[in-house]
C-alpha cells in the first residue's frame, strides 16, 4: 500500500514566503526613513533640521539634547557680519556679562528679550546695565570692566546689525535697531553653535 500524501503545505515554502514578507516590510520601512520628505513645517540648512513653530514664530533645532530656538531663520542670520574673535572670546570665558543701556527706551523690549534668550542658552550669563537704574536693579558693568575670564557683551543701537569686538578686546558688541538687534543676537548664537557655514564667518554683510 502506498503511503498517503500529506495535504499540509511544505514547511520550507511557508518559511520562504514568511521571510520574503518580512524582508519587504523592513525594506519598505527603511525606504520611508531614508527618503522621507520633510514635513511642511520642517527644513534643512547646513546639515541641520529645523522646525518652524508657527504659533510663536520660532525656528527650532536640536544640538545633542538641547533645543535651541531663534527668532530669525539661519539663512537670514547668514548675512549678518560676525567677527570670529567675538565668538572665540565668548567660548573662552568662564562667565559672560550681558549689559545694556537702561535709558534707551526704544530698545528695551528687544534687549530684555535678547538677554533672556542668551541667558537661557549660553552658560554662566550675568545680566548688568552700563549705568545705574531704578528700574533694573542690576550691577553696573561696561566694556571697561571686560576681561578674558569674564568678557562683556554689550547691546548697542545701530542701523546695521552685526557682532564685533569693541574698544576693549575682551568686549563684544551686538548692534542693531529693535528687531535687527534680535537678528544679530541670533547670528551670534548660530555662529556659537556652528550652525552656519564656517567659510563665510565674518565675510558677509547685511
Amino acid at each position: 500500500m502506498r503511503p498517503r500524501k500529506s495535504k499540509e503545505p511544505s514547511k520550507v515554502g511557508a518559511y520562504v514566503i514568511t521571510g520574503l514578507i518580512i524582508f519587504l516590510m523592513v525594506a519598505s520601512a527603511a525606504s520611508v526613513m531614508l527618503y522621507r520628505q520633510p514635513a511642511a513645517n520642517e527644513f534643512e540648512y547646513n546639515g541641520h533640521i529645523y522646525t518652524i513653530d508657527t504659533k510663536q514664530g520660532f525656528y527650532l533645532t536640536e544640538i545633542g539634547k538641547q533645543t535651541l530656538r531663534f527668532t530669525a531663520s539661519p539663512s537670514s542670520a547668514f548675512g549678518v557680519k560676525t567677527e570670529p574673535a567675538a565668538i572665540a572670546l565668548i567660548k573662552a570665558g568662564s562667565a559672560l556679562a550681558v549689559t545694556f543701556d537702561p535709558d534707551d527706551t526704544d530698545q528695551l523690549i528687544y534687549t530684555d528679550f535678547a538677554r533672556y534668550e542668551l541667558g537661557s542658552i549660553l552658560p554662566n550669563v550675568i545680566s548688568a546695565t552700563i549705568k545705574s537704574s531704578t528700574t533694573y536693579l542690576l550691577p553696573v558693568v561696561g566694556c571697561a570692566n571686560a576681561t578674558v575670564g569674564m568678557p562683556v557683551l554689550e547691546f548697542r543701537a545701530a542701523p546695521i546689525p552685526g557682532v564685533r569686538i569693541g574698544e576693549n578686546p575682551s568686549c563684544v558688541i551686538i548692534e542693531g535697531n529693535q528687531t535687527s538687534l534680535l537678528l544679530a543676537k541670533d547670528a551670534l548664537l548660530y555662529r556659537y553653535y556652528g550652525l552656519l557655514p564656517d567659510e563665510t564667518l565674518g565675510n558677509e554683510t547685511a
